[in-house]
């Protein structure tokens, strides 16, 4: 896996599958052929990300602890497909604000979130945005959130001047469930060893095959 530093504020993804290290806390990236970029542990970042056209971006995200309020704007121009998950936990009141704008025809948005509220307040704003006359565009949004002493807002809005798409809002808040609990419990583990397992898997779960690359290596995070 290639680990790229990013010295100035923009960069351009061109058939690019890296690691990147940022080191400011904003970033405007371009997008051309097939791109899949991981992020970790950057704690304040906003983003501006552009795809053009026939292009594709899968972005991975893991904060283990975000202290800043962020805000990504995504554009989406012709036959385009964005993959976005981040998953996060809160180390301060924080307010995430995505707007993903659909510019064009045949385009592909998944957005999938993971938040973790240890004692603090999360707000979350998605707004998706389909252009008047755009066609054939598909916009999914999946948040889910476990407080643990915190408090998780959701605002997920629609502002669509077409009729030709498709778009879902799935969002799901909890608390950690007792159950989970009450199940390590009778293998003799304790509850904070529980819960930590539990949180851990919770946010790490929306990766899949590549959570060993956004935990480090370390499999058994």
């Amino acid at each position: 896996m290639n680990k790229i530093r990013v010295e100035e504020e923009k960069f351009v993804a061109n058939n690019t599958v890296a690691i990147l290290n940022i080191k400011a806390n904003y970033l405007k990236i371009d997008c051309y052929g097939h791109n899949k970029i991981f992020i970790i542990d950057k704690e304040t970042l906003n983003l501006d990300i552009t795809l053009e056209d026939n292009s594709s971006l899968d972005i991975l995200i893991y904060e283990n602890w975000k202290k800043a309020d962020n805000k990504i704007d995504i554009s989406q121009n012709n036959n385009t497909r964005l993959t976005y998950r981040e998953a996060f936990r809160s180390a301060v009141d924080t307010n995430i604000t995505i707007t993903n704008e659909l510019k064009g025809h045949h385009n592909e948005s998944n957005i999938e979130l993971r938040c973790l509220s240890v004692k603090d307040n999360i707000t979350i704003d998605i707004l998706a945005k389909a252009l008047k006359n755009t066609k054939d565009n598909v916009i999914t949004e999946d948040v889910k959130g476990l407080n643990d002493g915190g408090k998780i807002i959701v605002r997920p809005n629609l502002e669509v001047n077409t009729e030709d798409i498709s778009a879902n809002h799935l969002v799901t808040i909890s608390s950690i469930p007792r159950d989970y609990l009450f199940y390590f419990a009778t293998h003799g583990i304790d509850e904070k060893v529980s819960k930590s397992l539990i949180l851990k898997g919770f946010l790490t779960s929306i990766f899949k095959e590549n959570k060993e690359i956004l935990l480090g290596g370390k499999k058994d995070e």
